[in-house]
């Protein structure tokens, strides 16, 4: 299954974790996680920027296929694509 998405740039400021994450689909946005300390309570993320949402609108974006072929020494690799014709531009000015 292809990775959805990845965290990076971490900064604790007060009890609040904020990061940034992106995905093949999604450029880097910023999101925090408040620290609970509640066991069992419920911690969800929460997109903080959102500069990349007018631009995403106008595209259909699909998401990444795996695929495998033969490396180096016979090798199998894993590889990720995102095919030509599945990403279409509604206008992108």
């Amino acid at each position: 299954m292809p990775p959805r998405e990845h965290a990076d740039d971490l900064c604790f400021s007060g009890r609040t974790l904020f990061y940034s994450r992106m995905s093949a689909v999604a450029p880097n946005e910023i999101w925090r996680i408040p620290y609970k300390e509640s066991p069992g309570e419920l911690v969800f993320p929460e997109q903080i920027t959102h500069m990349n949402d007018a631009l995403l609108s106008k595209i259909d974006m699909q998401p990444l296929e795996s695929f495998t072929f033969k490396g180096a020494n016979d090798e199998e690799v894993q590889g990720f694509m995102i095919r030509r014709d599945s990403i279409r531009t509604r206008s992108i000015r």
